[in-house]
């Protein structure tokens, strides 16, 4: 429960430089932004994770609840929607989603058409990455998780800012190859502070993070590594038992249900 509040917090965080909000401002004029962003928030952190059997049945629920505070759309799903900041109106996410230009020059698995989904889920990684907050997604296989994923990140590293660290896990990945890959793709800022390049931040994409083996007390090792990476920012060196923290690098993963 802890964690779907943090998630809440993390999304209302990253709209706020598109909000604008002039906190000189009367708090009742800010309300209804405040109130906006909090509901797009609410309906992507705690409903993020429900499967799509329930969604009616959350749609119902965030209608309910904020229903005096914000104007959501009547037709459709809440999820539908995106709100156009800097104003506090609910629109849905077609108004976003650019038309597909063909490129034959393109390789085919470069090429990804837009789509509600594809649009929205690309937004709210975008989102997440850009206040640091880790994020896995999760689904069948095929229905295009690396894909939206992947080439996020190819935009945002052709953007200059951000630096890519891909990883992709098999039955056969260990925790000291995965620990090996990370480092080696990271600066040593200090003797115990590893980092992406100077003035850079750097996204760490697994793919397939369900896919190690488990070992005889049920825990993959290298699923284990990365959760003490996002629990506690680093990882001891294995030859000489001292702790590096790692600096600037946001995870993402992608898993099967």
């Amino acid at each position: 429960d802890s964690q779907l509040v943090d998630s809440l917090g993390a999304f209302f965080d990253s709209l706020l430089p598109q909000a604008g909000l002039d906190l000189s401002k009367p708090a009742d004029e800010l309300k209804p932004a405040v109130a906006a962003m909090y509901t797009f928030s609410y309906i992507w952190s705690i409903g993020g994770s429900i499967d799509e059997a329930h969604w009616p049945m959350f749609d119902e629920l965030v209608r309910d609840l904020f229903v005096e505070h914000t104007q959501l759309p009547n037709a459709g799903d809440v999820r539908d929607y995106y709100v156009a900041l800097p104003s506090v109106d609910f629109k849905p996410w077609t108004e976003v989603m650019h038309e597909f230009k063909f490129d034959p020059k393109a390789a085919f698995f470069s090429m990804l058409v837009p789509t509600v989904d594809t649009v929205r889920y690309s937004y709210l990684l975008e989102k997440s990455l850009s206040v640091s907050k880790p994020m896995l997604f999760t689904g069948h296989s095929g229905v295009g998780k690396s894909a939206v994923i992947s080439n996020l990140i190819s935009r945002l590293v052709d953007g200059g800012a951000w630096a890519s660290l891909p990883i992709s896990f098999s039955a056969q990945t260990s925790a000291r190859r995965t620990q090996e890959s990370i480092e080696s793709k990271l600066d040593k800022r200090k003797k115990t502070l590893l980092g992406p390049p100077p003035g850079k931040r750097m996204v760490m994409f697994v793919d397939d993070v369900n896919m190690p083996t488990l070992e005889t007390y049920g825990a993959a090792p290298p699923v284990e590594l990365l959760r003490q990476f996002l629990d506690q920012g680093g990882f001891y060196d294995r030859q000489k038992l001292f702790w590096k923290a790692v600096s600037d690098v946001v995870e993402v993963a992608a898993c099967g249900p």
